[in-house]
């Protein structure tokens, strides 16, 4: 799809002949697009707005209603309520003198009194907890009861010393009860849940939106490209077109003159029949019609010669147009197989790590932290790590080093461990390390989201190359298809510089052929004139000899009449060949000008690019 809608995919990869790629419309698509990313946005503001909305309504409930923490003094007064509680040990001093409730001191305590002053802290724990207004730390708890009950983990276990043990089962009901009433936890976790849906809704929608303006990009460039061609196409067509009907009528000018002095030679050839057997002046006069006729004669094959020459001019024109159409046909079919593949590489490798929620517009650093130790659950880890190590270097190593045990086996190395904070630095760094190496992976796939990975070209660049001539989206495919045959043996060549671009510019040798049937018709042209000013000269020659004879006695009535007529035919001979030779004249500079104009079109826009196809179009739009 294009921008989430299969109409617009449809009507960009429409049936790719020629005809078909022309009639795109691609107003309508850009249209369609722009309202997709109106919508778009609207979307993502009003996410944007609910996420503030939800930030606020969080910071405002964390403020008010912050629990906090349960102090020294507090827990030694827990711990004193509880072990004093009737059933449990009675009182503090009992506790801590029979080390909480160990067989061999007195007095006795009851074998559940440890349970019983757990009972006893939940039956009060609202008193303490509720309304979310304090909150335990277990370790923190653990530590002021050790100090309350005096338990040293340093030099006794929880054998030799029940506290331990009370300590710990205290610490854990506290925690239990504490997170139970926990206002805070409690009253934004709803809210932390929506937050998280919203911000993962924006996700998509920016995802789906910067996909959305990426096509917009693309496709408008494809546009831009395809429209230059057709441009292109419309200049060169016209250019052509008007050369060529100006050559027709350069044509049409050489046969009518063609066809009005083989008329005249025949013309001429009846006058001369008719001064036949004459003598004197007379004999004279027919000497000049006969030379006339046979300059008549020899203008009208040079008329011939020049029908050739214009033909041949047609010719050449229309070759070189067939070559440009189809060239100009294969750029057009090269885009759009440039946008083909594109956007099946979007589709099938891009769309998939944005559905993920990868976009271009991620920051990873969104996600992960650089510093993992300010976590929540480095304190938790932490703590943890100070309770083992704790226990391990006191009561399991002085239980361990007990002679009575070490007869039979050799515990020691279960609590060999290395100082705390070396273990807490090593695994620090190693969480921060992975971190690294997840975040630097990500990276590499998001960075995969740039057509242009791995070409070593900025937009700009790409930019340009397109100006200069390539195929719109050369640049992009290459990073996916740069290893494929069809890349390595086609669509490699047509980079600039490169072998096809060196193959059109093969066309502008086609110009000196072109000039030289210029050149060749333009001395046509000289030499016509010529021809014509003798023949025009050789009936002025014969004009005034046929005035001489005239004057002389004696001459037939029938002779002076065929001799009138002739002089007749000499006057009109000369105003019209003349006048069909001033119109030819002024149609073939006509024709000459635009068959020029036409040549320059079609060769030299084969050297240039997109920028150049622009310029010339509107230049040459006019003509």
């Amino acid at each position: 799809t294009v921008c989430g809608d299969e109409e617009l995919w449809r009507m960009v990869t429409a049936n790719p002949d020629v005809r078909s790629i022309r009639a795109i419309p691609w107003a309508d698509i850009v249209r369609s697009i722009d309202n997709v990313l109106g919508d778009q946005h609207l979307l993502i503001s009003n996410l944007e707005s609910s996420i503030s909305s939800l930030m606020r309504s969080i910071g405002e409930k964390e403020a008010m209603h912050s629990s906090q923490d349960l102090t020294a003094d507090q827990v030694r007064e827990i711990i004193e309520v509880c072990v004093s509680a009737a059933g449990s040990f009675g009182s503090l001093d009992n506790a801590k003198i029979t080390k909480c409730g160990k067989p061999r001191f007195r007095p006795r305590m009851p074998p559940d009194a440890a349970a019983v002053a757990e009972a006893a802290l939940q039956s009060f724990a609202q008193q303490i907890f509720g309304g979310g207004l304090r909150r335990s730390n277990k370790a923190f708890f653990t530590q002021v009861c050790f100090h309350v009950l005096g338990f040293a983990p340093q030099e006794e276990d929880e054998f030799g010393n029940y506290c331990g043990q009370v300590c710990a089962g205290l610490a854990d009901v506290a925690q239990l009860l504490s997170d139970k009433y926990s206002i805070s936890s409690g009253s934004t976790a709803l809210l932390k849940a929506q937050l998280w849906g919203k911000k993962l809704e924006l996700s998509k929608a920016m995802v789906q939106h910067g996909k959305c303006k990426q096509s917009r990009v693309n496709i408008v460039g494809f546009q831009e490209k395809l429209s230059m061609i057709n441009g292109a196409i419309q200049v060169r067509f016209s250019a052509v077109t008007k050369a060529e009907r100006e050559l027709v009528d350069a044509q049409w000018a050489l046969i009518d003159l063609q066809e009005k002095f083989q008329n005249q030679a025949q013309q001429t050839s009846g006058a001369a029949r008719n001064l036949q057997d004459a003598r004197g002046e007379v004999a004279v006069a027919k000497e000049a019609l006969d030379i006339v006729q046979q300059h008549e004669d020899q203008f009208a094959e040079q008329l011939g010669f020049a029908k050739g020459v214009v033909e041949r001019m047609r010719e050449e024109l229309g070759n070189l147009q067939q070559a440009d159409e189809v060239t100009l046909d294969i750029k057009r079919y090269v885009t759009m197989t440039m946008l083909k593949m594109g956007l099946f590489v979007d589709v099938a490798v891009r769309e998939p790590v944005r559905k993920l929620g990868l976009a271009e517009e991620t920051d990873v650093w969104d996600f992960f932290l650089k510093d993992i130790k300010v976590l929540k659950a480095a304190d938790d880890f932490h703590n943890q790590l100070h309770d083992f190590h704790s226990y391990c270097r006191g009561p399991a190593w002085k239980a361990f080093k007990d002679v009575n045990i070490r007869k039979y086996v050799d515990l020691t190395p279960l609590c060999e461990l290395r100082e705390e904070s070396v273990i807490a630095d090593d695994i620090d760094k190693a969480g921060q390390q992975r971190v690294q190496y997840v975040t630097e992976d990500i990276q590499k796939i998001q960075s995969w989201l740039d057509p242009l990975k791995g070409t070593g070209m900025s937009p700009q660049a790409q930019q340009e190359k397109v100006y200069q001539g390539e195929p719109k989206g050369l640049r992009q495919v290459m990073g996916v298809f740069g290893g494929t045959d069809f890349y390595m043996h086609y669509l490699k060549k047509w980079k600039f510089p490169g072998v096809f671009h060196d193959l059109l510019k093969l066309l502008k040798e086609k110009v000196a052929l072109l000039d030289s049937e210029v050149a060749q018709a333009e001395e046509m042209m000289v030499a016509l004139a010529n021809s014509l000013s003798i023949t025009q000269g050789r009936r002025s020659a014969a004009w005034d000899a046929l005035q001489a004879a005239l004057t002389t006695e004696g001459v037939a009535e029938s002779t002076q009449g065929a001799m009138q007529q002739t002089l007749a035919l000499l006057r009109e001979q000369a105003i019209s060949s003349q006048q069909l030779f001033e119109d030819l004249q002024r149609v073939f500079e006509e024709a000459k000008r635009l068959y020029l104009v036409a040549q320059k079109t079609l060769v030299e826009e084969h050297g240039a690019g997109l920028h150049g196809m622009a310029v010339e179009a509107n230049t040459n739009i006019a003509l």
